[in-house]
């Protein structure tokens, strides 16, 4: 289904996860985001650009309200310096879009670095 999905869409030049700050990677052990982007990557056969990086450590999503959230996750994610994104059709993958804030963060960042459009792929969406 997901490759069938990705078909519709211009050709896609890698999948990008959604970054967990450094000091929330290292408790956890693990970006949930970054897995399901190896899995999702095989799927399409297109190459993971992990190229986005979280600068400020944020509180956690799942707590606050919908303008909280706008709030929390704002300058917080930024293209690694020496990135290639510019012209690019790229998918930000994420595991849970709520309000969508996170995943918009992600987007305009990419964006405002020359990348030609972006999509987004989530496994659930809470309701």
């Amino acid at each position: 289904m997901l490759a069938e999905v990705a078909s519709d869409l211009r050709p896609i030049d890698a999948l990008v996860p959604v970054p967990l700050h450094s000091s929330r990677l290292r408790h956890r052990g693990f970006n949930q985001s970054h897995l399901l982007t190896i899995h999702a990557a095989k799927i399409l056969n297109v190459q993971v650009a992990p190229v986005l990086v979280r600068t400020r450590r944020t509180e956690a999503q799942v707590r606050l309200g919908a303008a909280q959230r706008l709030r929390n996750i704002q300058g917080a994610i930024q293209v690694l310096p020496g990135s290639l994104v510019l012209g690019k059709n790229l998918i930000v993958v994420d595991d849970v879009v709520t309000t969508g804030s996170t995943l918009a963060a992600c987007a305009a960042t990419l964006v405002r670095a020359g990348a030609d459009t972006v999509h987004a792929l989530t496994v659930a969406r809470e309701m």
